[in-house]
């Protein structure tokens, strides 16, 4: 843990000093505009054109993001009933730099939804899938900037997602036949 706290001090230390950086970090660190980005992104890929088994692998990636975030959410809240870690502004002299959230720590939130999104879009589709993880990656480093979480929460969540996002991935030919049904209710609807 003395490790974990060395390296939270270490990037928090940071915040205070530059306006600029806590500006940008406040922007990262918000609940809604790395998330919004993430989805956003993943509705670009619904919409994108191409050829139908291109459009169709496509549409499959935003069911299985969806899945992906789903599981890796309910593990993650099935941990938070057998374990709390309180923040690191509840037990240290810290930079705030954001509102005090008063659940766990442990695994982050943000970290296990913003990699499982990640994960779930580069198994099929690495430029997009980099441009998230590069965004997931500022997203979780500006929550211990800002005073809300120490590095073993952002990794854990990250491991917690990125694996269940993998997991989810590697199991797609079982539930292919349900997306390919949901994308043709879609279709006939006009929104594929």
């Amino acid at each position: 843990m003395s490790l974990d706290i060395g390296l939270f001090r270490l990037i928090n230390d940071l915040a205070g000093h530059n306006a600029l950086f806590d500006s940008v970090a406040r922007l990262f660190v918000n609940d809604y505009f790395v998330t919004t980005t993430l989805a956003l992104l993943l509705l670009v890929l619904w919409f994108a054109p191409g050829a139908p088994a291109r459009r169709r692998r496509h549409q499959r990636t935003f069911f299985e993001t969806a899945l992906s975030v789903f599981i890796a959410n309910i593990v993650l809240k099935g941990i938070n009933l057998l374990y709390f870690r309180p923040r690191p502004f509840m037990r240290l002299d810290v930079t705030l730099c954001f509102y005090k959230p008063s659940d766990s720590s442990w695994p982050s939130n943000p970290a296990t939804f913003a990699f499982a999104f990640a994960t779930a879009v580069y198994v099929k589709h690495h430029r997009i899938g980099a441009v998230m993880y590069g965004l997931a990656t500022i997203f979780v480093l500006s929550r211990v900037y800002c005073g809300i979480h120490y590095p073993l929460d952002i990794v854990t969540g990250a491991l917690l997602g990125s694996l269940t996002a993998a997991v989810v991935s590697r199991s797609s030919d079982c539930v292919n036949p349900i997306w390919d049904w949901l994308i043709g209710v879609g279709r006939r609807l006009y929104l594929a």
